[in-house]
């Protein structure tokens, strides 16, 4: 594996298959190679684990990447088969030399059927060494009306990584990148307090920064008031892609990842990439 790999986890659910397919077209999109990864684990963290066998692990990747293959002909896709303790930390692992890990995220299974160690997602998110994209569903085909990049801002260096990765994906595709800010209450005012005005500076001046870094990339800004999770919702109407920032730790038990990052990647009608550290990047 490379760091230009685009790495995708692959179990039986319907929500890995449609990490699959959006992988590869991404991949072709980044002109990158694609490593399909099944972790066969005798720790349940969140998966039904070591109950397939080793045969039964090779059919599912072989049917995966022949599905992938199919959609995108002529791209190099890698199956890997890994035997682990945990397939989250094998997942983790996997990160450091990825530009990208996507994974499937069953959006109706309740949190409780995710056993002590919680959701694979939300742990994998936390410590990656990479961005990490979640798709619950069939995601948006590249090129096909979906025309933006979403970015749910917030101030800070994560929020800088979050902006600086969404604003790599728009010129990627050639898209608008809009910028929502969302105010918790009601009749949002950038300029009644120093607080905003100091949150509204961030803004400006980190806006400056990706103009500088991409001459001619289209941006808009949009200011919102009300719940984060609804308002960003609303803002992914021919949405590619939501980026959002990501809650990152180096203590091994957190899945802190935060409620609104939390809840989107199981809700969002798009693909979210979650930005906790950039490929190659210190800690967040």
């Amino acid at each position: 594996m490379n760091s230009g790999d685009i790495v995708v986890g692959v179990d039986e659910s319907p929500e890995s298959r449609w990490a699959v397919l959006w992988a590869v077209r991404e991949a072709r999109l980044r002109s990158a190679t694609l490593t399909l990864v099944h972790v066969r684990s005798s720790m349940s963290d969140g998966r039904v684990a070591g109950d397939d066998t080793e045969n039964d692990a090779e059919t599912l990747l072989t049917v995966r990447a022949a599905e992938a293959s199919e959609l995108e002909p002529g791209m190099t896709i890698t199956p890997r088969l890994y035997e682990s303790g945990s397939i989250s930390e094998q997942l983790i692992e996997l990160s450091g030399a990825a530009a990208l890990l996507v994974l499937g995220v069953a959006s109706a299974r309740p949190r409780a059927d995710h056993g002590l160690l919680g959701p694979v997602e939300d742990r994998v998110v936390v410590h990656a060494h990479c961005p990490v994209v979640t798709v619950n569903g069939p995601g948006p085909i590249v090129g096909q009306g979906y025309d933006k990049i979403v970015l749910g801002w917030t101030e800070g260096a994560t929020g800088r990584r979050a902006l600086e990765a969404a604003a790599d994906e728009a010129a990627l595709r050639g898209s608008l990148l809009s910028v929502v800010t969302v105010s918790p209450t009601a009749g949002y005012a950038p300029a009644v307090s120093s607080e905003q005005e100091s949150v509204e500076q961030a803004l400006i001046d980190s806006i400056r920064r990706i103009e500088s870094t991409h001459p001619g990339l289209p941006i808009d800004v949009t200011h919102r008031s009300g719940d984060v999770v609804a308002e960003l919702e609303q803002s992914l109407d021919r949405a590619a892609l939501l980026v959002l920032g990501a809650h990152h730790s180096e203590q091994s038990w957190s899945i802190r990842l935060g409620p609104v990052a939390e809840e989107l990647m199981r809700l969002s009608r798009c693909p979210v990439m979650l930005v906790g550290r950039r490929s190659g990047s210190g800690v967040g």
